[in-house]
């Protein structure tokens, strides 16, 4: 169960203020669809595959949203995470599309900075490191638009493997983004 400690949530760069329906300050990569309706029943599939303790399923979970462009990966995942940040100790959400290479480095090298940019802020505001945070909290990492394999290979360096996490994967590809206790979701 969560600690009743302050949440750790940290998001995107680009950051919009929004409170969830128990009044934490919430920092969203996203704004928030006041409309959003329907897809209760995607909501509730996620949210069994995540609560699912059956011997395979224990552990780490991962699941990835597959799908056109604009069919609605990222506002699942987000109202997902508005719906549920109550679960969790710590709210985490890396952008891989919006980090670009820089001399010479390759997309796995720009999703590497953002995950640093997110260890960096942890640091700041625990005194731990991301993974030292993560290895004994329940937290939700979402990692947005993984299109190609150089993003794959990062994952396994980027994703912690302590605590009790759970990690949702955006993509238009089909190829396969994850390995472990994953479960594909297509849109």
């Amino acid at each position: 169960m969560p600690s009743s400690q302050p949440k750790l949530l940290l998001l995107a760069p680009l950051l919009y203020q929004h409170h969830c329906p128990l009044g934490i300050k919430l920092l969203w990569c996203h704004t928030v669809n006041d409309k959003f309706h329907g897809r209760e029943h995607q909501i509730n599939d996620i949210r069994k595959f995540f609560e699912a303790d059956s011997a395979p399923l224990r552990g780490q979970k991962r699941m990835i949203f597959q799908g056109f462009p604009g069919i609605g990966k990222t506002t699942l995942a987000l109202q997902y995470s508005v719906n549920y940040c109550n679960l969790y100790d710590g709210v985490f959400w890396l952008n891989a599309h919006s980090t670009e290479p820089v001399d010479g480095d390759d997309h796995a090298g720009a999703l590497e900075r953002d995950y640093l940019r997110v260890d960096n802020e942890v640091k700041s505001r625990t005194k731990l490191s991301f993974r030292d945070w993560c290895s004994n909290k329940k937290w939700l990492l979402i990692i947005e638009n993984i299109e190609d394999s150089m993003h794959v290979q990062a994952l396994s360096r980027i994703i912690p493997q302590a605590g009790e996490g759970q990690v949702l994967v955006t993509s238009r590809r089909t190829t396969s983004t994850s390995s472990g206790k994953s479960c594909r979701y297509y849109l």
